[in-house]
């Protein structure tokens, strides 16, 4: 009886493993081809830079979208401080 039992629980396992199984089968195909695809790499903007108390220029590359997200935040930074100094000017 324990034998019958066995083989029929193996069967009840595989026949629900075998959906998984070819889930699987298909993500590692997927997986395979885009690996295979070339991301395309980001185009990078370079700048030279001078630090304060040198006289000799860095060369500064980033990409693209570091590049916005870079002047965003100094926008953003430049607005706080002139929120915070109030409205002194001409006055």
């Amino acid at each position: 009886m324990t034998i019958r039992f066995a083989a029929a629980f193996a069967l009840f396992a595989s026949a629900l493993a075998a959906p998984g199984i070819a889930a699987a089968q298909a993500s590692d195909s997927a997986t395979t081809e885009q690996a295979d695809a070339k991301p395309e790499k980001e185009k990078k903007v370079c700048r030279r830079v001078i630090d304060t108390g040198s006289v000799m220029p860095k060369r500064v590359c980033v990409t693209a979208s570091q590049a916005a997200a870079q002047e965003r935040q100094a926008e953003l930074e430049a607005d706080r401080r002139r929120s915070q100094s109030g409205s002194s000017i001409g006055g």
